[in-house]
């Protein structure tokens, strides 16, 4: 959406005026190399360091005049982001002891940043006995930490067996230069901590660790990037929607994922009520409230008319339940959308099976199918009834269904005598035949998130439109490009919809989602921009799932009541990656509009749903439609722009073809 909510003008200039400092090799006017848009400055990590710990190395007791060894030695830095690492030698120093007096000795470690420091004992000894053996023979006084705290040790005792190989005897000795591994201060719970020096280790003892009621505690929901949203009727998983929590106790954070977490830390969540539901989330000593919201939807099979959906026409009763016109002898190929049907718990799909039937009407070809796509020929007039009956997982349940759902395929001999007039929605911005042109003048429209499109009719039949959006260097909202024709001469896009093949399906297809639903919900206290398009909190879910949180403009449904609770547009999803993406760029795709390489749309590369070409011969409506789901930070959710155009005549939003016609 680059053009919706700031000034893109000014900001297209500014991004000339950093590339005017680079020439065209990627090298800066400094000499210095670049990457190009990514690398406009030196990035900087920017986190900050709060406390070390140090494990001490694997030789601990040593021989008079014996180098110190820093072998095994692990010195792990703390973040303020919750995050740590081991730290390189160059980043902290070490207080070499004097090796050549027997005593016992402490050796400092200090970090290059922020002087923070840690020290641990080692033994010289003048003598030549061996150490083989340890034990603890006094447990430590103290085996309850709270996240952040250090291991203590104080009132242990660990006795080291000795052999003395000269005098060829045994003694056992109380040893103060011993090391600790297995103990985390970040993560939660029992852990074992086992004792070692030179080599030789004494049986573990467990200590536990929580999370403290003086504790800062939040709440967040990774996957997606905003996923507090379950479905009605669905059971509370932390581990589907990727909870995660920050704990942060005297400086120091802890992130818990949801492996962390148990089920049982968690109360107060309804399956069965919709809208917003606090949660209580106990962590040992602390108890956190959270929200998450509610969503009514329910898994369902429907056929893709080609234009938005609302609740009415789940029972094929509202505009978007729609009709197939076809002429006798025209071969239509059929397919269905599922929701929420046929998907596994990672929204990947499940095995589905597919039955088809004609319950109405008796002159037409013997139908074909190959499971998902049923090619269907009426050979008189009259109207077809087309069943389809899907079997699959019911996401919200985890339980096998089937869902059923039915379309008409109107056959008519020559024309529908009836015509009507392209409807035109109020309050949208019109473009006369012949002024949308790629002479013409001005911006002409934003589609909004995933699945928003319009429909134009086209002056007169031509191989190819030139439509072209306003990409520029890695930013492209790609749209894909739709094209019906107008067999029944009603002037109505009611026909089948034919989708153009483009670059992706040979360089990506293992991502294209075909007949991807997505459905946006109305949120409470939405603001609208000047676009008419509500821009704050949408809450949405997709035919595979996954839900979130929509920051910015969604297609907008012109002249439908606000009270619809939700509307569901169906497309193409060209990039699947499972994730909705932030910090979004992309490059070289063609074929789409809003693409640098895509504004010659051949009529030829129309395609049926099976990916057999179309063969359109008379083409009187395109429409275009965003085909990336994603939020791209400052730009607002990635939407598809129409700059400029050929042959391409009035056009409106909502021209939704139904029982009437």
């Amino acid at each position: 959406m680059k053009i919706k909510r700031m000034n893109v003008i000014g900001l297209i200039a500014g991004v000339f005026v950093l590339l005017a400092a680079c020439d065209q090799t990627g090298e800066s006017s400094s000499g210095r190399e670049t990457d190009g848009w990514e690398n406009w400055e030196e990035e900087e990590d920017p986190r900050v360091l709060v406390d070390i710990t140090v494990e001490p190395p694997d030789t601990l007791i040593y021989a008079l005049g014996q180098p110190f060894d820093p072998t095994g030695m692990v010195v792990e830095g703390f973040y303020d982001d919750g995050s740590s690492r081991a730290l390189g030698e160059s980043e902290y120093t070490i207080e070499m002891p004097d090796m050549t007096v027997a005593a016992a000795k402490v050796v400092t470690v200090k970090a290059a940043e922020g002087a923070f420091t840690k020290r641990f004992q080692i033994s010289v000894r003048n003598d030549t006995k061996i150490l083989r053996s340890i034990a603890i023979t006094r447990p430590a006084t103290k085996t309850a930490f709270e996240i952040g705290q250090d291991l203590s040790t104080t009132g242990m005792v660990v006795t080291g067996d000795f052999f003395d190989s000269a005098s060829q005897t045994q003694s056992y000795e109380p040893i103060t230069a011993y090391k600790t591994t297995g103990y985390s201060k970040l993560k939660r719970g029992t852990q074992a901590i086992k004792v070692k020096a030179n080599g030789q280790s004494a049986a573990p003892y467990n200590v536990t660790v929580s999370v403290p009621a003086s504790a800062a505690v939040s709440v967040s929901f990774k996957r997606q990037g905003f996923h507090n949203h379950f479905l009605k009727g669905q059971a509370f998983n932390q581990v589907s929607r990727d909870i995660m929590v920050k704990a942060q106790v005297n400086g120091i954070i802890a992130n818990f994922g949801h492996d962390d977490l148990s089920i049982t830390d968690f109360s107060g969540y309804n399956s069965d009520a919709t809208g917003q539901q606090a949660l209580t989330l106990r962590l040992d000593q602390k108890t956190v409230s959270f929200n998450v919201q509610v969503l009514d939807v329910e898994p369902h099979v429907y056929f893709d008319y080609g234009y938005m959906r609302l609740p009415s026409d789940l029972n094929g009763v509202g505009p978007g339940s729609g009709k197939y016109y076809a002429q006798a002898g025209e071969k239509l190929t059929l397919s269905a959308v599922r929701f929420l049907i046929g998907y596994d718990a990672n929204n990947q799909d499940a095995g589905v099976t597919y039955s088809w039937s004609v319950t109405q009407g008796t002159n037409y070809t013997a139908p074909h199918t190959t499971g998902e796509f049923f090619d269907f020929t009426p050979n008189a007039a009259g109207t077809y009834t087309v069943q389809v009956s899907v079997t699959g997982r019911d996401y919200i349940t985890g339980q096998n269904t089937t869902k059923i759902a039915t379309t008409d395929v109107v056959c008519y001999s020559g024309t529908v005598q009836t015509a009507k007039t392209f409807p035109d929605a109020p309050g949208l911005r019109n473009f006369a035949p012949g002024q949308f042109t790629s002479g013409g003048n001005g911006f002409g429209w934003s589609l909004g998130a995933q699945g928003g499109y319009r429909v134009w009719r086209v002056d007169s039949h031509q191989d190819s439109y030139y439509i072209g959006g306003n990409a520029f260097g890695q930013w492209l909202e790609p749209g894909v490009v739709w094209m019906m024709e107008d067999k029944n001469n009603n002037n109505i896009p009611d026909e089948m919809w034919y989708e153009l093949k483009g670059g992706e399906d040979d360089t990506n297809p293992s991502q294209i989602t075909r007949r991807y639903g997505l459905m946006y919900f109305h949120a409470t206290g939405e603001s609208i921009n000047q676009y008419g398009q509500p821009v704050t909190g949408l809450p949405w879910v997709d035919s595979k799932g996954r839900t979130g949180t929509m920051e910015g403009g969604w297609p907008r449904y012109w002249g439908v009541s606000d009270a619809e609770p939700w509307v569901l547009y169906t497309g193409t999803l060209l990039r699947d990656t499972g994730e909705m993406v932030t910090n979004y760029n992309i490059e070289n795709m063609f074929g789409y509009v809003d693409a640098l390489n895509g504004k010659n749309h051949a009529v030829s590369k129309a395609r049926r749903a099976d990916g057999s070409p179309a063969n359109l011969t008379n083409v009187r409506f395109i429409k275009v439609q965003t085909a990336f789901f994603a939020y791209g930070n400052m730009f607002g959710e990635i939407s598809t722009e129409i700059g400029f155009a050929d042959g391409l005549g009035v056009t409106t939003d909502f021209p939704m073809p139904s029982g009437a016609y």
